[in-house]
């Protein structure tokens, strides 16, 4: 999971740095606040920042280890493939898991009898079958009500094809060759972005938490200079 939050923030760079430096003004605004008994800015302000920080990492966590979708293709203008997944962008190393569903266009309705399915993965490259360097071929894999699970382990990072051929059961000599579907694999997140991660969230924190207080100070000087001499 962090691996994927990594990724995200590496995405989001400018975001990022953004979160964090609220995370940390927000603290320094909060501990003025209950340490000093004085509030330079309206403490719900500090909250909200704090919350807003809190809200973002959350979502950078939980929502790339869960995020799919999928592609899909039209095959002889009468089929229509649905290739999802989870996670959306494949990892080298880790499984993907693939979800293809065989929608008939004319019903609108997914395929209702048995299917053959012959599954194959390449890398980008070469016009042709004989020109392609084929990572994994399985052929005669039998689906029911017009879906199928499929799970797979990237070994490669780099653009890949996926190329997904059927043929029906009440005519097994008609096989349906569908456009290949595209996907893009990335590789694992090393141990040097994870401590670049570290260091980055560390830093920004801290230039908030100074800019924090010294705001709150400045707020406090600034608000002396209005006071009438006593």
């Amino acid at each position: 999971m962090i691996e994927n939050a990594i990724h995200f923030w590496s995405q989001y760079t400018i975001l990022a740095n953004i979160v964090h430096v609220s995370g940390g003004f927000a603290v320094a605004l909060l501990l003025q606040r209950y340490i000093s008994g004085k509030a330079f800015l309206p403490t719900w302000v500090g909250w909200v920042l704090l919350i807003f920080a809190i809200a973002v990492h959350v979502v950078a966590f939980a929502m790339p280890a869960s995020a799919n979708g999928g592609d899909q293709r039209v095959v002889d203008g009468k089929y229509l493939i649905n290739l999802s997944r989870a996670p959306f962008t494949p990892r080298a190393g880790e499984k993907t898991s693939m979800l293809i569903s065989f929608v008939d266009l004319e019903s609108n309705k997914l395929i209702s009898e048995d299917m053959v399915i012959k599954i194959r993965i390449a890398k980008l490259g070469g016009v042709g079958s004989a020109k392609r360097e084929f990572l994994f071929e399985q052929s005669n894999i039998k689906a029911q009500g017009g879906v199928l699970e499929f799970p797979y382990t990237f070994t490669e990072t780099g653009l890949t094809e996926v190329f997904i051929d059927f043929s029906l059961a009440s005519n097994p000599q008609k096989i349906y060759e569908s456009p290949d579907f595209l996907l893009d694999v990335q590789s694992k997140e090393s141990p040097q972005s994870i401590n670049r991660f570290v260091i980055s969230f560390i830093l920004m924190s801290t230039i908030g938490i100074v800019l924090g207080f010294i705001f709150g100070f400045w707020s406090g000087q600034r608000t002396k200079s209005f006071l009438p001499p006593r």
